[in-house]
């Protein structure tokens, strides 16, 4: 029976052979207790030397690999070769010099100090370890730590202390994660809520300017309105206005500018109550299907609610809109989005106009300015 698989490779040009070489019988270790688990050593050994390269073959030519009969020694035999020689001085220099990273594990940091002290022949390796913890730790508060212990410091427990202070760090930073998205999720939904809260309702307010009147000087007192025309108060808050059918304007004084700054109109609507003169409203269609809607001849902008553009089954997407409604009872309102729809009168030819989509119960509007055109 034939097996199918890729066979090792034993690169010799690696930097660092010995690495490649524990790469390379891990490989053929992992096919040796796979599918031709019944191979026998010498077996194993032909196809080691096969796999290894011509570099690999003349190095399995000395004596000392030649006649091993068992894989186990034929890889330890390469190993000694690869491996290189020990240098003690070397290596202490290394220890050292050894310092813990940044962004290193004590562990991770500990182990690779393990590793070098193994080729510098110290007599007590122990209390040479503890010193290069000590020496080498990155955390100037585990540093403190180590050296309150002075005399009784043991090994297991220069570990055990190192262990425990990352432990408390891993859970200190999760903790300050989990406090900081608390934080943001909290900052969101006030801002949420200020967005939904209705505005100029502090009884405390003039109704000048629709701010605080705890200031000495109002700064609408020599202030002319713009809708009516009078002296001594804003446009936001004239009386004369908030009687009128269905104002649609620009607001930029208003309150609502404050609490939406980071928006680039805010614009107000004022819906009509079951009172409303039905001469100011007109049934037009839009995108060939009939709508009724409220004329207002002071409108900025055309408003749709969503049930009836879902009706006319526009073929366009929806853009988003960065404009916010503020309705009669000052709650700031944010469409879902705009979108330009055909309008059309009974006499009249198809025009394209730009519509705010509002997800709400209210009367469709149309501008003065939409109908002359």
């Amino acid at each position: 029976m034939s097996f199918q698989f890729t066979h090792p490779v034993m690169n010799w040009n690696a930097p660092d052979q010995f690495a490649e070489l524990s790469r390379f019988k891990d490989h053929c270790m992992f096919i040796f207790n796979g599918p031709p688990s019944g191979t026998t050593e010498k077996q194993k050994c032909g196809w080691v030397s096969t796999w290894i390269g011509e570099e690999g073959r003349e190095i399995y030519k000395t004596p000392q690999i030649a006649e091993a009969d068992d894989v186990g020694v034929v890889f330890r035999k390469f190993e000694e070769y690869v491996r290189p020689k020990k240098n003690k001085r070397m290596s202490r220099n290394k220890l050292k010099n050894r310092k813990q990273r940044s962004t290193e594990t004590f562990t991770n940091y500990v182990k690779d100090l393990k590793v070098i002290l193994m080729d510098c022949e110290y007599e007590n390796p122990e209390d040479i370890l503890i010193d290069s913890i000590i020496d080498g730790v990155a955390d100037a508060k585990l540093l403190v730590k180590l050296l309150d212990r002075e005399e009784g410091l043991t090994l297991a427990n220069a570990l055990e202390l190192g262990q425990q202070h990352h432990e408390s760090k891993n859970q200190l930073r999760m903790l300050r994660e989990e406090v900081r998205v608390d934080q943001i999720k909290t900052n969101s939904q006030r801002s949420a809520q200020r967005l939904s809260q209705p505005v100029n309702h502090n009884p405390q307010t003039t109704r000048k300017c629709g701010r605080s009147d705890s200031h000495k000087f109002c700064p609408a007192a020599s202030s002319v309105c713009a809708f009516c025309k009078r002296k001594g108060h804003w446009q936001a808050v004239c009386r004369k206005r908030t009687r009128t059918v269905n104002q649609v304007h620009e607001g930029s004084d208003d309150l609502a500018v404050e609490t939406c700054a980071d928006l680039e109109e805010v614009l107000h609507i004022y819906t009509l109550d079951s009172r409303s003169n039905e001469r100011w409203t007109a049934t037009l269609k839009a995108n060939d299907t009939a709508l009724r809607f409220r004329i207002d001849t002071g409108a900025k902008c055309n408003v749709m609610q969503k049930s009836d553009f879902d009706k006319i089954k526009s073929q366009e997407p929806i853009e988003t809109s960065k404009t916010v409604l503020k309705t009669y009872s000052n709650h700031l309102l944010k469409p879902i989005g705009q979108i330009n729809i055909k309008i059309q009168a009974k006499t009249k030819d198809t025009v394209t106009a730009r519509f705010q989509i509002v997800e709400m119960t209210a009367e469709n509007i149309i501008s003065g300015d939409l109908l002359k055109s």
